[in-house]
């Protein structure tokens, strides 16, 4: 998605958007938010409560001092204090509320993203260009929430501190301060295109920070270590990053340089008006309009402002843009299609339902945004206590299946019965509870094997968790550990046990296991473990199958897993081109006898080659 696009099309019409900032805040606390809000008027109009008090003390001064009469002074002296602990009351207050506003911003934001998260359509999860929208609007949501509302604040209060010292010029002169306000247009227009500028470098600069960053992370991470080893490509690597970061530099430098002289171009312009706006105040106390002690206490006033304004305002308007153009990403990922209710939790009722059939019904499907037809007239007929093993080359539609089963996909022509029954009409915590389902990109929650087995299984008890590290092989690991089973797994706590891909690949088998389900659906469920383990692992599917009276669907590439399977479904180009035992696909199916024995001369002279 084009920032630079977004940012010219329609910006008139979009300059006030971020005032919805304060809308979205008050959702979570209309009083915090008032509160805020409040306060920061107060801030803002406290250093022009302090001007009129300097200038008053400035005023009495001269007629207090010789005559040693403090009393017209005593007055200012004491207004200045109240109005100083004021401002640090104020600070506070303001710093302690926006504390519990930014507490309540996470309670609230947090949750409603990962549920609408959790609610998404599947498409949008598989979709690179969602992808990239959900990592800029979902990155620390509460926190950029909380700074547009903030940034936005920031904005008013520099507004309202310009705003005070003309209103001081307007009781003594109207048309000089009307004057005054002119002349702090050019300043203020120069000010929003540095920003502009400054937020344009950073979009210009954000591709090569990001990159330099990811070769950063392949010469130190922990997870490269072995292949920095291996194939010794360490200082290839360090030439791309410095090649990166030399681009990032320059570009740096140069969106630096320009700020700085349009930053510096505005305090040199705004010296001179201040200078201008001196001699008119000058001219102002010569005709009695003005006293001595208000013309020099504004002239310190609008003298602080010289940094607000040449720095301070570039960088919140600059901020703004960002802002503005974040509540665009978060629009368009509220706009994002869900799926109603699919964040519920297994609806466990439905195990009652013994599992009788599923039958695929001339099945057509196509992905998304794409035009090439996956599966084409698909037709299955699936029964109980059998496994039924999918294989076929990478792209004919055996993980489509799979996706389309478990309600990923609802968009295909044709229909799915499970028991008769279309399986649209079940809700989706129906077909939670009815499938247990591992894919080929399982999750590796670095969490005790107790939590990890139990995410979804609270009901398993003790016992039961043992039988399912027993069943998966995964039993004398876990004891070895020094906590055993309530030890830690990964590498994020301090004491964790880390596993091997294959006993991660293990685990998420058994949370499968312990589901309950009246279906396993596997994808490529024994990818990362050696043929032996493969073997094993199988037979255990087998005989929980068989135990349960229920069936197995999985998903493989390797055939010598599949030839243990009661049923193979070769698939090719999004059609069942062959059904049966190995051995009578073998004999029967040109297909599939082809990919057998091209993977056995394979798997031979890999033998032959360790040997």
């Amino acid at each position: 998605m084009a920032f630079g696009n977004a940012d010219k099309h329609g910006e008139k019409m979009n300059i006030f958007k971020n005032v919805r900032f304060i809308k979205i805040v008050c959702s979570c606390s209309v009083l915090l938010t008032t509160g805020v809000v409040f306060l920061r008027l107060i801030a803002a109009v406290i250093p022009s409560i302090q001007t009129m008090i300097i200038a008053g003390l400035l005023d009495a001064l001269p007629r207090s001092l010789p005559n040693r009469q403090f009393a017209g002074v005593l007055g200012p002296l004491v207004a200045l204090f109240a109005i100083l602990l004021s401002s640090y009351l104020v600070q506070a207050l303001n710093r302690f509320l926006m504390l519990k506003l930014s507490m309540r911003l996470e309670d609230h934001f947090k949750p409603e993203f990962v549920g609408k998260i959790s609610r998404l359509s599947y498409e949008h999860i598989e979709n690179d260009a969602t992808y990239d929208l959900l990592e800029r609007a979902g990155t620390d949501l509460p926190e950029s929430i909380g700074s547009g509302f903030v940034n936005l604040m920031d904005l008013a209060e520099i507004s309202l501190r310009i705003l005070g010292p003309v209103l001081i010029i307007a009781r003594s002169s109207a048309p000089v301060a009307v004057i005054c306000l002119l002349l702090m247009i050019p300043i203020a227009v120069l000010a929003q295109k540095s920003g502009t500028e400054a937020y344009q470098a950073t979009a210009q600069i954000a591709p090569h920070a990001r990159k330099a960053k990811y070769l950063q992370s392949l010469m130190s991470s922990r997870e490269a270590t072995a292949e920095r080893k291996l194939f010794g490509y360490a200082a290839k690597i360090n030439g791309y990053w410095n090649n990166e970061m030399r681009q990032k530099i320059a570009l740096d430098y140069a969106a630096d340089r320009k700020i700085f002289i349009r930053a510096k171009g505005i305090s040199i312009l705004f010296t001179a008006l201040l200078l201008l706006i001196t001699l008119i105040m000058i001219m102002i106390v010569r005709q009695g309009l003005m006293t001595a002690g208000t013309c020099i206490s504004l002239f310190i006033t609008f003298s602080q402002l010289v940094h607000v304004l040449s720095w301070q305002l570039s960088d919140l308007l600059k901020e703004y843009t960002n802002k503005r153009l974040y509540l665009e990403d978060l629009d368009h990922f509220r706009q994002l299609a869900e799926k109603p209710a699919s964040d519920g939790i297994p609806d466990r009722a439905i195990l009652d339902m013994p599992f009788e059939s599923l039958i695929f019904d001339h099945v057509s499907f196509t992905y998304p945004q794409t035009e090439r037809e996956i599966l084409h007239d698909f037709c299955l007929n699936i029964f109980p206590g059998k496994q039924y093993a999918f294989v076929g080359r990478n792209g004919c539609g055996k993980s489509t299946v799979i996706k389309l089963l478990t309600g990923l996909y609802d968009n295909y022509c044709g229909r799915i019965l499970l028991n008769g029954r279309d399986i649209k009409s079940y809700s989706a915590a129906e077909i939670k509870a009815y499938l247990a389902v591992v894919y080929q990109d399982f999750a590796k929650y670095q969490l005790s094997a107790k939590e990890a087995l139990r995410l979804g299984n609270q009901d398993l008890g003790e016992q039961e968790l043992v039988v399912l590290l027993e069943q998966t092989g995964l039993a004398r690991k876990v004891e070895s550990f020094t906590n055993g089973i309530e030890t830690p797994l990964g590498k994020l706590e301090s004491g964790s046990m880390e596993l091997s891909e294959g006993q991660w690949q293990r685990l998420a088998l058994a949370r499968c296991f312990g589901r309950g389900a009246r279906l396993l659906v596997l994808d490529e469920p024994a990818a990362a473990l050696d043929a032996l383990a493969e073997s094993k692992i199988y037979q255990v599917i087998r005989n929980i199958g068989a135990r349960r009276h229920t069936c197995t669907l999985y998903v493989t590439h390797r055939l010598s897993a599949a030839r243990t399977a009661d049923e193979i479904i070769v698939m090719e180009d999004g059609r069942v081109i062959g059904q049966g035992t190995h051995q009578t696909l073998l004999t029967q199916n040109a297909h599939y006898a082809e990919m057998f024995h091209t993977q056995q001369k394979w798997y031979l002279k890999k033998e032959a080659a360790e040997a």
